[in-house]
């Protein structure tokens, strides 16, 4: 066996295939046989008499290359390990997704029957009862029934969320002061029982989501309560800034 054999078998072998081979030969300018090493793998093709210097300057850089090879081969293996652990991920995750939507439809829906029959029984204690009833209880029923039905508001808004996710959101005018009343409407018990002092100013006019605004009005309103204490002045309004979009 010459050493193109073993040069063709170490190539072939998967333990020795990444090794840089160098071929010496006492042959003068033997070109077929420089071209026969190559082909069979060869880095390099070098004739005696050797340069010992030279010789060792080659062999490391042979010896480097080999090694960057051999990183860049488990580099890629990992990426495609990866590449295939993020793949699972992502259908893990959209299938978690997609029960989640199941999952938050079927509690919506449960959540709505019983708010509508809330609100509708209150229709009927109020209106059977009538003048029976204190102004204060009138007020606190309407409330009542106004924040049932802005909860089933709520929720069918989340529902219509969930199927048209993708789709582009349907913007209205909006008067942000009527919506700021109507908010502290729904919460007026609460503010009563702070002793707050909410005033809706005057404000711009803006286009957007109704549903994506009052919750976060509801939000906001939330907030001033939870944070600004007993006592506290709040004031809901908006402004136009210079190069705002």
């Amino acid at each position: 066996m010459d050493g193109y054999e073993v040069a063709t078998l170490m190539r072939g072998a998967e333990k020795t295939r990444s090794l840089p081979i160098v071929f010496v030969t006492a042959s003068a300018n033997d070109e077929l046989a420089a071209l026969k090493g190559y082909d069979a793998g060869a880095v390099d093709y070098l004739r005696k008499p050797l340069d010992p210097d030279i010789v060792c300057s080659k062999v490391r850089v042979f010896a480097a290359l080999a090694r960057q090879r051999i990183t860049i081969t488990e580099q890629r293996a990992k990426l495609a390990k990866n590449a295939v652990e993020l793949q699972r991920s992502a259908r893990e995750l959209e299938r978690s997704n997609s029960e989640l939507d199941q999952f938050a439809m079927v509690a919506a829906h449960d959540l709505k029957a019983p708010l509508r029959t809330i609100a509708g029984f209150l229709e009927i204690i109020t209106d059977e009862l009538g003048d029976s009833l204190t102004d204060d209880i009138k007020q606190m029923m309407e409330m009542t029934i106004d924040s049932a039905h802005h909860m089933h508001t709520m929720i069918s808004s989340l529902l219509e969320l969930a199927r048209v996710r993708d789709e582009p959101v349907a913007l209205q005018p909006i008067d942000w002061s009527e919506l700021g009343q109507s908010t502290c409407d729904l919460l007026a018990i609460r503010i009563s029982e702070q002793q707050a002092t909410v005033r809706v100013l005057p404000s711009v006019a803006l286009t957007a989501s109704l549903n994506q605004m009052r919750q976060l009005m509801l939000n906001l309103l939330e907030n001033a309560l939870n944070y600004g204490g007993e006592g506290a002045t709040i004031e809901i309004g908006s402004r136009e800034e210079q190069g705002a979009e």
